[in-house]
């Protein structure tokens, strides 16, 4: 699109301003993390021709998931709206902490706490559509929990009850969730 056709967005003030992440502006895909040194790379893909070049988005993210990969940290995010919880009934309630790599790509980069607790908040959609009565799912770097019930709360969240299967490590069939332990020092954040 071009800025003029962008600058209407703007000024009507639908968009934030230029470096908004929807915009494909070099500011705006930046804002959405897009490495410099991935469109650097992109542009020299496309070479110096004058003639049109049809290129991917898919493409870009493919770059910029190489370069960063090996760099970034890992975190774990649960949305916040109806957020569901995992009450694991046979471990103590008392939160703790044990320590796990930022990434597993690479170890330099050094290690993070991982708390665990008797409650784990997990994403709606996670509880809707991959949580299911008598089967497994696997709590990332935990391991795997059973289902025993799944029931729809008032607020539209779900309050899901489990065991913790120690001595089960078979990921290969299971469902994986992202989870966080309720209870704990939890942050707020926005992801652009």
């Amino acid at each position: 699109m071009s800025k003029r056709k962008l600058q209407w967005f703007v000024e009507s003030k639908r968009v934030e301003g230029w470096n908004d992440p929807r915009f494909p502006t070099v500011r705006g895909v930046i804002r959405k993390g897009i490495r410099v040194e991935t469109l650097t790379e992109f542009m020299l893909e496309q070479g110096p021709s004058k003639r049109s070049n049809l290129m991917e988005w898919e493409k870009l993210w493919a770059i910029n998931k190489r370069i960063i990969d090996p760099i970034c940290p890992r975190y774990s995010a649960v949305r916040v709206e109806k957020a569901s919880r995992i009450n694991i009934e046979n471990i103590p309630a008392e939160p703790e902490a044990v320590s796990v790599p930022m990434s597993k790509l690479n170890l330099a980069l050094g290690e993070r706490p991982l708390w665990k607790s008797n409650v784990a908040l997990i994403d709606f959609i996670d509880a809707d559509t991959l949580v299911k009565v008598g089967e497994k799912v696997t709590l990332m770097n935990w391991g795997n929990v059973l289902i025993k019930t799944k029931e729809l709360q008032a607020d539209g969240s779900y309050l899901i009850t489990g065991d913790y299967l120690a001595d089960d490590k078979d990921f290969k069939k299971t469902n994986k969730i992202t989870w966080l332990a309720d209870g704990t020092n939890l942050l707020k954040v926005e992801i652009v």
